[in-house]
């Protein structure tokens, strides 16, 4: 399922499901790709959206947030010059790097 709305003069693509979306960047076409295990609201993806910004200075021409089941918990966060992950995924894949080290 894919629904359109706008943030901000932004367009936002939110996307259901873990299927794989192509974000290339052009001159003037900057995404930031949102994951998230559960539906953000609007307000929420504004905040992450802001927060990015003021990390990376970008301004960004398309928002895409992808609902994805299969991370458990969390979100993850991808620009082009910035990318973070805090999710049930990558917590479990650290978890098991930690275990096998030890």
């Amino acid at each position: 399922m894919i629904e359109k709305q706008t943030i901000d003069h932004t367009e936002v693509i939110k996307i259901e499901g873990s299927q794989k979306i192509e974000t290339t960047s052009y001159k003037d076409v900057h995404p930031i790709t949102i994951k998230s295990a559960i539906d953000l609201t609007e307000e929420q993806v504004k905040r992450i959206v802001d927060a990015v910004r003021k990390i990376t200075s970008e301004e960004f021409t398309h928002i895409y947030h992808v609902v994805d089941h299969e991370i458990l918990m969390g979100v993850s966060v991808n620009t082009d010059s910035f990318f973070y992950e805090l999710s049930g995924i990558k917590m479990l894949e650290e978890l098991e790097i930690l275990l096998k080290d030890n």
